[in-house]
């Protein structure tokens, strides 16, 4: 009676285990990976949204110097906005703090020289003044504009980072433990493995109930639709259920692979 019990406890808590490296290696795949970020931008079309809106908010603030030419495309194309989303997002993760550096150095010059090759006039210090205040203003705005997406929850994310590690690898030092002292409690090979395979598999349920509990927990409407982010943060944050039930069928797959494997003894002839 004494060692069924212990046989429990010891299978529940390397349930909890599993379960736990299954939930932490789900957000590795994808909250925690710079990579999953990038590629939900590239399949959302984030990049566009943003060099569009990037060009709209400049085009403003060049069209008050007086020119109205349309001369933002000079200073701003899809891909220079791509790299620097990449480097922000890059430097967020990494925490290196790299930032994308300033696009519009010489707008100012430029604007002098459209003006008077298309009216000769030759703009005072004030008016000058007014073009390098304007030239700061676009360079703030797009910088906003690049910066990471859902950079503060991002940040904060992060910040668990290290600690998911350690207990990443707390939980597989006692399944390596439980698996063992399992193993000396089982009568056979057979039981031990049909334990450590129901382990599993329990455990792989419990991922894919998560899975779809994130799946259907709301969080499509946490964003307005309206929002330029909607459809990348629908596309990221929901990558998290994929990535947990990716994780359970992996787990699930190696509990069946466990219950079907007969190891030849040694000297064993082929038939």
């Amino acid at each position: 009676m004494q060692q069924k019990m212990a046989k429990i406890a010891v299978s529940m808590a390397l349930c909890l285990c599993l379960s736990m490296l299954g939930m932490l290696a789900g957000v590795a795949l994808t909250l925690w990976n710079e990579g999953w970020l990038i590629s939900s931008m590239d399949k959302t079309g984030y990049y566009t949204d943003t060099t569009q809106l990037a060009k709209s908010e400049c085009s403003y603030f060049i069209n008050q110097t007086g020119v109205l030419g349309n001369i933002v495309d000079e200073f701003i194309t899809d891909e220079i906005v791509r790299q620097d989303v990449i480097l922000g997002v890059d430097g967020l993760f990494r925490n290196t703090g790299a930032m994308a550096f300033s696009k519009f150095g010489d707008l100012s010059t430029r604007v002098e020289d459209i003006i008077y090759e298309e009216t000769g006039k030759i703009l005072d210090n004030s008016e000058k003044q007014q073009n390098f205040s304007l030239q700061f203003q676009c360079e703030q705005r797009y910088a906003e504009i690049v910066r990471p997406p859902f950079q503060t929850a991002i940040s904060i994310l992060l910040q668990y980072k290290q600690i998911g590690l350690f207990l990443a690898i707390a939980a597989a030092i006692v399944s390596v433990m439980g698996a063992m002292v399992l193993f000396v409690m089982s009568k056979t090979m057979k039981q031990w493995k049909g334990l450590l395979a129901s382990n599993g598999l329990v455990s792989a349920c419990t991922l894919l109930v998560l899975s779809i509990a994130i799946q259907f927990c709301g969080y499509q409407n946490w964003m307005p639709k309206t929002n330029m982010e909607y459809k990348l943060f629908v596309k990221w944050f929901g990558g998290t259920s994929w990535g947990l039930a990716g994780v359970a069928v992996v787990l699930a797959g190696g509990a069946i692979a466990l219950l079907f494997w007969n190891k030849k003894p040694k000297g064993a002839r082929k038939p």
